[in-house]
């Protein structure tokens, strides 16, 4: 977490000098609406990278096991809510609900929507269960 507090300091450091030096002015609702969207959705990100880290001894496959993971679960999600959504069936809301990309948009328009925190949080926590019982059944074994 000390990690992502120091790749932070850019953007903290950045915005005060855009909003005072540059004279540009910005509804901080959004900006923070999207920081803790992002975080939140970084952490389920990192889970999941930590579930394939601990699934495998090889780092490397591990990586390329989490960037298709993460790429079906970005990619997947938009094309099926398009599908439903072409086909205007009932479960169209349910779909663009689960849609990252979405998620994203609404964090960008200073929607911080606690149902989607809720989501990533849920499947952060679930995830690193898993992750636990993969290394002590590693342990064990």
């Amino acid at each position: 977490s000390s990690d992502l507090l120091v790749l932070l300091i850019p953007f903290a450091l950045y915005l005060p000098f855009l909003y005072y030096q540059g004279h540009f002015y910005f509804d901080l609702g959004p900006v923070l609406a999207l920081g803790v969207g992002l975080a939140t959705m970084g952490m389920m990100f990192v889970a999941v990278g930590l579930l394939f880290s601990a699934m495998t001894r090889n780092q490397i496959v591990a990586a390329i096991w989490t960037f298709v993971a993460l790429f079906c679960m970005i990619v997947l999600t938009l094309l099926v809510y398009g599908y439903a959504a072409e086909r205007q069936a009932g479960w169209a809301e349910g779909a663009k609900f689960v849609a990252l990309l979405y998620q994203v948009q609404g964090f960008g328009a200073g929607k911080l929507d606690l149902r989607f925190l809720t989501l990533h949080l849920s499947v952060t926590a679930f995830v690193l269960y898993l992750t636990v019982k993969v290394l002590e059944s590693r342990r064990a074994g």
